[in-house]
């Protein structure tokens, strides 16, 4: 999917003040990494040896505004470390706000994306 080819990208309530279509972008793409961020702090992982990894998130959000995570792809030994990675990212997205789609040509429209969330653990 090419973010350039619809006129309205997904967006949350807290991100309609916004008016350029570049800055909605990067807060929907905030909102989503703030709500793993902060699923995953309040887990309190241990792990027995470090985790450093960027794992992607591929989400398709329909046009009714339902996210669905389409893959998870990250380092096998994230997975080692932490095995249950998986659906603590998709239960992390389970409290985000409603979602409003993106809008092509005055229609709600089906995007997909890749959403990069970074994992750190000592």
């Amino acid at each position: 999917f090419n973010w350039n080819e619809v006129d309205t990208y997904p967006t949350f309530t807290n991100c309609e003040t916004l008016s350029e279509k570049e800055e909605r972008k990067i807060c929907f793409q905030n909102t989503l990494i703030g709500s793993v961020n902060h699923y995953l702090e309040a887990q309190n992982l241990v792990v027995s040896n470090d985790v450093n990894d960027t794992i992607i998130l591929k989400i398709k959000i329909d046009r009714m505004g339902f996210l669905e995570v389409e893959s998870i792809n990250m380092h096998p030994e994230t997975v080692q470390e932490i095995p249950k990675i998986d659906s603590l990212l998709r239960q992390s997205l389970k409290g985000i706000p409603k979602i409003y789609p993106a809008i092509k040509r005055n229609q709600q429209v089906t995007t997909a994306f890749e959403l990069p969330v970074i994992v750190r653990i000592n």
